[in-house]
């Protein structure tokens, strides 16, 4: 039994700490992205070069959280917490919710800065 709550602990702790480092690793790469907008500025799609590294940091940005949040809660959430009780499950996705709505923002405003060129033009 000891064993079994101290797995459950270490599980926990590991969670949490997965947490902490993929939040730096999340700001320091949005810090860079939107380094990114500034080398592009200007510049068209039909350019080339750096428009094509914001093209495959844009998708990433647009496809990497949406896949980070779906393992989270699937596989990391459920082993750190396997018997969640309702308060700790409705913190969990109240805190998913709000980062989904930072990355929503990050996503356009990377958008807008990388491609503001681009859009609407005929």
């Amino acid at each position: 039994m000891a064993d079994k709550k101290q797995e459950e602990n270490q599980a926990k702790e590991t969670f949490r700490q997965l947490q902490h480092a993929v939040g730096w690793f999340a700001g320091i790469a949005l810090f860079l992205s939107l380094c990114l907008a500034f080398v592009g500025w200007g510049k068209k799609i039909e350019s080339g070069g750096v428009k094509v590294y914001q093209a495959i940091v844009l998708g990433a940005w647009t496809l990497g959280p949406p896949i980070w949040f779906w393992y989270e809660y699937i596989y990391r959430f459920r082993d750190a917490y396997p018997n969640a009780d309702k308060d700790k499950l409705e913190a969990f996705k109240y805190q998913q919710d709000l980062s989904s709505k930072i990355w929503l923002a990050a996503v356009s405003v990377l958008l807008i800065l990388y491609f503001w060129k681009d859009i609407g033009r005929p």
